[in-house]
């Protein structure tokens, strides 16, 4: 049975101290990815940092609609702010998404792919979405689905409305006629969100390796260090980081034979 891993850090240029705790994270245990916030003030001097200091963490784009200011100016995306920044619904998503306009939602998350190239200087190695925004929004969802057609790249597998057949309505069925119709994108084959909140413990990790079913999976993770910035989920990255440089973690891959890998090698996975 092979067993692949990718340990994806959400939230590179949150802030320094996340920015830090994702480095940590690679350097001192098990982390294989990140994917930037580029509208964020940090954004730039967090990749800077990964490339400098760790150039094999893979670094993808987050696309995001729900934390912070615009890459576009905002009286050019008016239907997705208020005063200026995006509303913050952290876990809800969906609480102005009837609201918003569909040119104006695509306009900004290709301005954020094109900030990402210019801080990057190369395209991302994947695409996901901060609080699973794009997933829920169909224009949002369209518009990753078309980058990643048109660039090649892999997606997060967290349309969890796939399979659930209780996620009913027309805005679910909107996001799956969208994906019926584009061409399939690649993820990978398992999406592990359970290592957050109150899983953040070093015996739920080690059961999470345990269980670990065969073929890819995706391990969701959000390591930093709490420099004061503005969220509920602040403190909790401190724990996480402490569990996942845990040599006890380490062990236990090796113990496993998990395979470490990022959504660069997805292609050949």
């Amino acid at each position: 049975m092979i067993r692949k891993l990718i340990v994806n850090a959400d939230d590179l240029g949150l802030s320094p101290g996340v920015n830090q705790g994702i480095l940590e994270a690679h350097l001192r245990g098990i982390l294989t990815s990140t994917t930037a916030m580029v509208n964020m003030p940090d954004a730039g001097a967090g990749i800077e940092l990964l490339q400098r200091e760790a150039p094999q963490v893979g670094i993808g784009l987050h696309l995001n609609l729900t934390t912070g200011r615009p890459v576009l100016p905002p009286d050019q995306v008016p239907s997705l702010v208020q005063e200026g920044v995006f509303p913050y619904h952290a876990g809800n998503p969906l609480a102005r998404a009837d609201r918003l306009d569909p040119d104006e939602v695509s306009a900004e998350l290709r301005a954020q792919f094109e900030r990402f190239l210019q801080l990057a200087g190369r395209k991302p190695d994947h695409l996901d979405s901060h609080h699973h925004a794009a997933y829920h929004i169909p224009a949002a969802f369209l518009t990753l689905l078309e980058l990643a057609g048109e660039y090649h790249l892999p997606v997060r597998a967290a349309a969890d409305w796939r399979t659930d057949e209780t996620l009913t309505g027309p805005r679910y069925e909107a996001l799956r006629q969208i994906l019926a119709q584009a061409v399939t994108p690649r993820w990978t084959d398992h999406f592990e969100t359970r290592f957050y909140a109150e899983g953040v413990t070093l015996d739920n990790l080690l059961a999470l390796l345990d269980g670990l079913p065969e073929g890819v999976t995706e391990l969701m993770c959000h390591p930093g260090y709490n420099d004061g910035f503005r969220q509920n989920y602040a403190a909790q990255r401190e724990v996480e980081l402490v569990w996942l440089t845990d040599p006890a973690v380490r062990s236990r891959i090796i113990e496993q034979e998990i395979q470490l890998i990022s959504f660069v090698d997805l292609a050949d996975s």
